[in-house]
């Protein structure tokens, strides 16, 4: 028994389960199959030294992946490198023939071809070969730089065409080129067969499964996130909630605290990423042919409900940003040393700890029943969609009454539970009041009509100011609306997962197979026509007619008016040629280009032609190729981990080699278990997966060319321009070689000058800011459409609700991604040699937090501005009141500090992009802007009386989630103005004096 748990506790310390053993066993498989496979004679005569592709190709097709990405990056990588092929061809043929026209034909006749360092050097046809290789290698590394998911394939591409072009010079007739040229396909096509075998039928792994688990991981995760919540709750009845993330002096109850709100914040954070992989995984999932339950529709309607989830409680977990922002207002951030405010001997940070002390104990039992209803709920949907495996059904004499999770009639217990909880919000609220000296009747907030408004007292002897008093109010509306919204949503999820499970769609497998609609989606994001929808049948018919902004159109040019004729139109496609040419990934292919032909440029000169060939120096331009990075930080990162995989690979390759003294069935068993282990890296540590894959690249190669001259023998291997060394040395010579192109890879992304991620990072900052002022925008939009009630009907495509709600997915998506891309530029710029003075990190990254937090607010107020929607309103039109009708009116006429924003937005996105100073005196709106509006139409607006509304709790978010928008804006504005400065022409006049006074003189 201590070996095996030995083995049980080392796999769960590498974080090593069934599923991620059997994937590494099955990437091992291919590369260690050619290997085998070479040692029969048949296999040796056809691929004679081109052998040791077919295990590189074997192992770069990735045969562990999910059958949808595997078939995928296959149909790729089988298009480039057929292209590869092709454009050999065509080079090869290209060669013969200028050899042929510079040579006498006494030369070609006497000219033996079993050697093929023996062909005589030609010029022209090196010349033709390098001007091959060059523009072949710009165009696909321009390709890869256009669509980073063509890595692997354009790596595949390149390692074909690479020895191909470095061999190419050296043949007189187009007959012998071709047979070689066929020979490297021949091998490539194999190595990716055998892993395409590999991959049907050991261990099949489908993308629908994979997404299937994702999901069940995805509930999981919320369900964590919901008893954090509870907890942290839970906690503030009896602990001090405003407690800085450091503080200088920590007790057990601060320690508790922070411990508490860092579980939130991991658990949303978590739950966020597993969203993200989702939607990365859906659209393979939906493409492919398996047989099994749930059809290609419901994978995004499951999505869809997953979304819906997500939202409010996500949206909830900002409850602890809120009290953090709390300590800032009150200037309890700072130590006292620094200017702030020490909250222990602050009078209002006692009143408002024991105010939220008893306010979140008033609510301890009414939370707890709707956080276990809503865990149960996400238990349901999981048992119903058959994510996890429902438990064994056990009779229990004592067995409580509730509805189980999984069994029938749990959706109307849900409903249930949601509908008391509802009713214990009033409770609370009229508790409150009774906290702050207000006597209310017991059903005053059920009443339909109320007498007259309540006046919250000022000036009571250790009471909160009014003001404090109604942003405490906000914030426990604001808790219990994100929590009802939460349970609705879980509620919808719940009856969603029911109806799937009636209408028999998860009753029996059958066999299922995408239709049309997944092949029109595909052609139509590569030939995307811009349309105006509004011009449809429906439209026409409702007599609707759409306005749209100029944000709804393609950018103008600054320089080109639109075309008005059959020439302009023209010659707008033909400024498409210089614009591609100027692009960054014109210029990465062309560096790559540089690159590849610096050390290929050896194959092409006449005294080191066969030094190239014999140490293979085509690896050097295969490893170079593969190192090349956009950007120099991600280039040194690169150099580390390529460097340290190939000393990996050279120290394995001895082992493997030596260990069975060179037995070829010990190497072959060994080697499988060296891939098979070092698989863990790609698989569980995709950080450090070029380092795992140039150490397996190292091995493969050094094994092969040793395993070639145990089977073909030295002769015939010297014959190829291959001579023989011991193991030892060549692991060294490959190592060097392999070191020696990774090298020339960092040199060319520095060189004629580096494109540095600080460039980069700032452009792209630049943009998401932009981006952060077209969702606000079109956020604020939405907002005043649901309260003016011009949605529309949202089943029509061509409805104003409609088309907002796709520009706004739109836009989300893609802040959404930039801002994971400005996160990982961000990551490698420690890595990314400093010149002159250091890059202001830490102001980048404080800026990417300010957008990643007005994101999160942004989406609170849309969900919020829902209740307000007439298609998911809350109160139906028949029982909404005369307040709830004269608020949402109020509403559209407030609108004007949106547009203050999203102009500072777009200010601050054309400062960074252009490195420009700011312009002065930038007005942030106020904090209280928005409720101070209303206050001033109808001062009774906003009492207290109308806090039963649904709209009053809609509002307490929009009210914070501006607040905090606004904030966050602020600090957005400092940052900047920290990193381009002030276009400010003040100058000030300092006193002589010790006090050193400042006037200011405008």
């Amino acid at each position: 028994m201590a070996p095996a748990n030995s083995i049980r506790r080392l796999f769960s310390r590498w974080d090593v389960d069934l599923r991620t053993l059997l994937r590494m066993v099955k990437a091992a498989l291919p590369a260690t199959i050619a290997l085998a496979m070479y040692q029969s004679d048949i296999v040796a005569k056809e691929y004679t030294t081109m052998a040791y592709l077919m295990p590189v190709a074997a192992m770069f097709s990735r045969c562990s992946a999910p059958r949808g990405k595997y078939f995928h990056f296959l149909i790729q990588g089988l298009v480039l490198v057929c292209f590869g092929a092709t454009s050999s061809l065509l080079m090869v043929y290209c060669c013969v023939k200028a050899r042929q026209n510079t040579s006498q034909p006494a030369e070609l006749s006497n000219v033996s071809t079993e050697d093929i360092l023996s062909v005589p050097y030609n010029t022209a046809a090196s010349v033709v070969a390098a001007i091959w290789l060059f523009f072949q290698t710009y165009i696909v590394n321009t390709l890869r730089g256009e669509d980073p998911q063509l890595g692997i394939p354009v790596q595949m591409h390149c390692m074909l065409f690479f020895v191909a072009a470095t061999q190419a010079p050296d043949y007189v007739s187009v007959s012998s080129g071709f047979a070689f040229v066929k020979r490297l396909l021949l091998a490539m096509l194999t190595g990716m067969a055998l892993a395409t075998a590999t991959h049907i039928l050991i261990f099949p792994d489908t993308c629908r499964e994979a997404v299937l688990q994702m999901m069940g991981r995805y509930i999981s995760a919320l369900q964590e996130a919901l008893r954090v919540h509870e907890s942290y709750f839970q906690s503030m009845e009896r602990l001090d909630m405003f407690v800085r993330i450091q503080t200088r002096n920590p007790t057990e109850e601060k320690i508790l605290y922070r411990a508490k709100a860092d579980a939130i914040k991991n658990a949303a954070r978590r739950v966020s990423q597993i969203h993200a992989s989702l939607s990365n995984e859906l659209p393979y999932a939906k493409r492919e042919v398996a047989y099994g339950k749930p059809g290609v529709g419901e994978f995004g309607m499951i999505f869809r409900q997953l979304r819906a989830t997500m939202v409010p409680i996500i949206g909830l977990s900002t409850v602890v940003d809120v009290f953090d922002r709390i300590m800032e207002w009150n200037n309890w951030i700072k130590p006292v040393e620094e200017g702030g405010v020490d909250p222990q001997r602050d009078a209002v940070h006692a009143r408002m700890v024991h105010d939220w002390n008893a306010i979140m104990a008033s609510t301890h039992d009414h939370f707890a029943q709707i956080f276990d209803a809503m865990h149960d709920g996400l238990e349901h949907v999981a048992y119903q969609l058959n994510l996890v495996k429902r438990p064994r059904k056990r009779k229990d004499i004592e067995a409580s009454p509730d509805v189980r999770p999984g069994e029938e009639g749990f959706a109307k217990y849900l409903e249930g539970k949601c509908e008391a909880f509802y009713k214990a919000r009033l409770i609370t609220l009229r508790e409150w009041c009774e906290q702050k000296g207000i006597e209310l009747p017991e059903d005053y907030f059920y009443r339909t009509t109320r007498d007259q408004p309540i006046e919250l007292p000022e000036d009571v002897p250790g009471a909160l100011p009014r003001d404090r008093t109604e942003r405490q109010l906000y914030i426990l509306l604001y808790v219990e609306h994100m929590l009802y919204s939460s349970s609705l949503s879980i509620l919808a999820f719940v009856l969603f997962a029911d109806q799937r499970v009636a209408s028999g769609k998860y009753s029996h497998n059958r066999l299922v197979v995408p239709g049309s609609k997944q092949f029109r989606e595909f052609i139509r994001t590569l030939y995307r026509n811009e349309q105006n929808e509004n011009t449809g049948e429906d439209a026409y018919r409702r007599r609707i007619i759409l306005d749209l902004g100029e944000a709804y159109h393609r950018r103008k040019d600054p320089e080109h008016l639109p075309p008005e004729n059959i020439v302009q139109s023209m010659g707008e496609w033909l400024r498409v040629i210089p614009s591609f040419l100027r692009s960054s990934r014109s210029l990465y292919g062309f560096r790559v280009a540089c690159a590849a032909l610096s050390i290929g440029i050896i194959a092409y000169v006449k005294d080191s032609h066969a030094f190239f060939v014999r140490q293979r120096l085509v690896w050097a331009m295969v490893m170079q190729t593969i190192s090349m990075g956009p950007t120099s930080g991600q280039t040194v990162f690169n150099f580390v981990l390529r460097s340290s995989g190939t000393v990996i690979g050279m120290i394995a390759a001895m082992v493997v080699w030596y260990i069975p003294n060179g037995h070829i069935a010990g190497v072959i068993v060994l080697f499988f278990v060296y891939t098979t282990a070092i698989w863990w890296i790609p698989l569980k540590r995709p950080v450090l997966q070029q380092a795992g894959v140039v150490g397996m690249l190292t091995t493969i190669v050094i094994i092969a060319s040793e395993m070639e001259v145990a089977k073909l023998g030295e002769r015939a291997v010297e014959a190829g321009g291959q001579p023989y060394y011991p193991t030892y040395l060549l692991a060294t010579f490959r190592l060097a070689v392999v070191v020696g192109g990774v090298a020339v890879a960092f040199l060319w992304t520095i060189f004629p000058y580096p494109i540095s991620d600080h460039s980069v990072l700032r452009r792209d900052l630049g943009d998401s800011l932009y981006l952060l002022a077209k969702y606000y925008s079109l956020t604020h939009e939405t907002l005043i459409a649901r309260a003016r009630g011009d949605e529309g009907d949202m089943t029509l495509k061509t409805s104003a609700g409609r088309r907002l709600e796709k520009a706004r997915h739109k836009a989300y998506a893609n802040q959404s991604m930039a801002i994971n891309g400005l996160r990982s530029y961000a990551d490698s710029i420690k890595w990314e040699i400093q010149v002159g003075g250091r890059f202001p990190r830490g102001q980048y990254a404080r800026i990417i937090d300010c957008i990643q937090n007005i994101v999160n607010y942004i989406n609170l107020a849309e969900y919020a501005s829902r209740t307000f929607s007439s298609s998911t309103s809350i109160p139906a039109a028949s029982q909404r009141s005369g307040w709830y009708t004269d608020f949402t009116k109020l509403i559209t006429t407030t609108h004007a500090t949106s547009h203050q924003i999203t102009s500072i937005l777009a200010l601050l996105s054309a400062s960074i992009m252009n490195a420009q100073p700011l312009p002065p005196y930038l007005q942030v709106p106020s904090p209280d802007t928005f409720s101070d509006r209303l206050k001033e139409v109808d001062k009774d607006i906003l009492n207290i009386c109308h806090a039963a509304e649904p709209g009053y709790a809609a509002f307490s978010v929009l009210h914070l989630a501006s607040r905090c928008i606004v904030g966050d804006l602020e600090r957005l504005i400092e940052n900047v103005r920290g990193l381009v400065g002030e276009l400010d022409f003040s100058f000030h006049v300092i006193s002589r004096s010790s006090e050193r006074e400042e006037e200011k003189i405008d």
